[in-house]
């Protein structure tokens, strides 16, 4: 009789428990779709959300609690936003004049265009310069290169930031050549994603002992639970705050083609010497500020000079991030897409395009504006690959060129509108690169580089294959199912 009422007690306990932990996982549930739906987050990704929470219940609610919340405007987010903004509105006042006389004289030489800087200017995102002498470096084996002749020759300080920062030959040739500078007597900052550089080593160690400031960006192992989602994807050097660069490619052997790579790698840099690199400085302090949280914020000679003049190129630099108020450079890329008269070049390794961009991108050609996309043929993931793929009908329906890169993978993200404007840095064409990950790009007006950029596009196009619409919707059934299916749940990339 015993044995049978501590049985009914066990099985009471199992249905309390079993019936118990219902309740809560619908609790939960429930709490997170009313989050969803109190944020009025864009009804597409809340959609999404609520479809993978049916499809796969747990590991929905992982991947929810892993990258969907949206931190943005949590008190870290938003005082970094509001400090920068302070900053560059300090940063506008002391140049005030200065800024004035270049919006003038960019509006003589390009008219229209020059609305293209407004937009950055009145939001305090960034401030137009001039002067700036930019060469194109076309990949890594060709960056690498100039940016360690650089390295050596410099004298006062170098700040370097990078998303992906590999151990291996590259990587190591220039973190012992940031070493070498440091026991000159050089400043050396450097930032690190803690997600992107996972392959990082003992780098971090080496420049330490080397007395490099060393700074990870958000470290997972701290941060896990709020910062797994929000990464620093930018690509920045500052030497001597005469010398920048920006663009796609990251620190690592596989951007190196005369490195022993199963793939051969495409991709685009830009190194600028003139008024802008005072911008890419500006940026990157505010990034070690915020990841240092102890760095005294210098706006004097020598890392900030605006008396250079190196060459012809107007240019805008255009962080974002999940503490700016808008997508700036979605908007950015948005408004030189409206204003291109016959013709826009888009190189892009993640075309997962939102609503505005397709729409911008169908009103341009529709309007009678050459527009040719390159992309990769092979993403570097099935799920991007069929998500990629699942954008092209729409866009060879409204008279876009596609071209799909057959050569290895194009990682470049470089855009070009008519004959005078360029676009070049790490924005990717999809949502986390608009409002999720930090970014840095180039606004360039000038047409010496917008030549060099076109010629580049012209080359990649050498190596790739044109989609033709009739022989697109020829793709088996299965494939299109699987593009359908990716794609609805691109919202959450």
């Amino acid at each position: 009789m015993l044995l049978s009422f501590l049985g009914n007690i066990n099985s009471d306990w199992q249905n309390l428990l079993y019936y118990g932990s219902i309740v809560v996982v619908v609790l939960i549930y429930f709490g997170v779709i009313t989050t969803l739906l109190i944020e009025n987050r864009d009804p597409v990704k809340s959609l999404a959300y609520i479809m993978i929470f049916l499809l796969l219940p747990g590991v929905g609610l992982i991947v929810y609690f892993l990258i969907g919340r949206d931190h943005r405007k949590q008190k870290k987010f938003t005082l970094k936003g509001s400090r920068d903004l302070m900053r560059l509105r300090e940063f506008i006042d002391v140049y005030k004049e200065y800024f004035i006389h270049v919006r003038q004289e960019l509006e003589n030489k390009f008219g229209d265009k020059s609305f293209i800087s407004d937009l950055f200017l009145y939001t305090k995102q960034s401030i137009l310069t001039e002067n700036n002498d930019v060469s194109i470096l076309e990949n890594g084996e060709e960056k690498y290169k100039k940016l360690l002749e650089d390295i050596n020759n410099a004298t006062h300080h170098i700040h370097i930031e990078y998303y992906i920062f590999d151990h291996d030959e590259t990587g190591m040739e220039i973190a012992k050549a940031l070493v070498e500078k440091a026991s000159e007597g050089v400043l050396v900052r450097f930032i690190y994603d803690d997600f992107g550089s996972n392959n990082i080593g003992d780098i971090p160690e080496v420049l330490e002992n080397g007395n490099v400031e060393v700074i990870p960006f958000d470290p997972l192992w701290m941060k896990l639970y709020t910062n797994a989602n929000y990464r620093n994807h930018r690509k920045i050097v500052v030497i001597d705050g005469t010398i920048g660069y920006v663009g796609g490619i990251n620190v690592s052997n596989k951007y190196d083609n005369t490195k022993k790579n199963s793939v051969f790698w495409r991709d685009t840099h830009i190194r600028i010497e003139g008024n802008a690199v005072n911008l890419l400085q500006m940026q990157f302090l505010l990034s070690y500020k915020y990841a240092s949280g102890e760095l005294t914020f210098p706006i004097e000679f020598p890392y900030f000079n605006y008396n250079q003049n190196k060459g012809d190129a107007f240019i805008d630099i255009v962080g974002s991030g999940p503490d700016s108020n808008e997508p700036y450079n979605m908007l950015g890329i948005i408004s030189a897409i409206n204003t291109a008269k016959s013709e826009i070049n888009i190189t892009n390794p993640y075309f997962i395009p939102n609503a505005q961009i397709i729409t911008a991108l169908e009103v341009a050609s529709l309007s009678g504006k050459k527009v040719k996309l390159i992309v990769p043929k092979e993403a570097d993931s099935k799920f991007v690959q069929f998500a990629m793929n699942s954008y092209m009908k729409k866009m060879l329906e409204v008279g876009v060129e596609v071209y799909v890169y057959k050569k290895g993978f194009i990682h470049a993200k470089t855009i070009t509108v008519d004959d005078d404007i360029s676009i070049v840095g790490t924005v990717n064409f999809d949502n986390r690169s608009f409002f999720i990950n930090f970014e840095i790009a180039a606004f360039v007006y000038d047409k010496k580089v917008n030549s060099g950029l076109r010629e580049l596009f012209e080359n990649d196009m050498e190596d790739c294959d044109k989609l033709i619409l009739s022989e697109w919707q020829k793709r088996p059934i299965g494939t299109k199912f699987m593009e359908s299916l990716c794609r609805l749940l691109t919202p959450l990339l």
